[in-house]
């Protein structure tokens, strides 16, 4: 006789218990401002869809960790950097690091006075 076909099946267990292999991800972190090139400063807002998880950032490019400072409040975007996040939930694996670049050109002009090039 023949071989048969090989067949293959993914089984998902959702849960707190066991080990880290069949834990659930928690959602990426959601900026409320894309990344891009802004004339002014930004207020950046982040948020997670994992009820509960806990955002930890840098904004100096480097890979947020546990330890990382945590969110709590609106990341004044007022030069350029690249803003790096993770969301944490206890019993769940830690989501995917989410990224956004911003580059602040605005000059050190005052506000709005008649203009400045000649």
């Amino acid at each position: 006789m023949n071989d048969s076909a090989v067949a293959t099946a993914t089984y998902v267990i959702n849960g707190s218990e066991g080990g880290s292999g069949g834990s659930e991800k928690v959602s990426a972190p959601v900026f409320s401002i894309q990344g891009g090139t802004y004339s002014s400063k930004q207020k950046v807002k982040l948020s997670c869809a994992t009820s509960g998880a806990t955002i930890r950032y840098t904004t100096d490019g480097s890979t947020p960790t546990a330890n990382s400072k945590k969110y709590d409040k609106e990341i004044n975007v007022d030069k350029s950097m690249t803003i790096k996040a993770i969301a944490i939930k206890s019993g769940m694996a830690d989501s995917e690091i989410a990224t956004q670049t911003y580059v602040i050109t605005g000059g050190a002009g005052g506000p709005g006075g008649p203009g400045g090039k000649k």
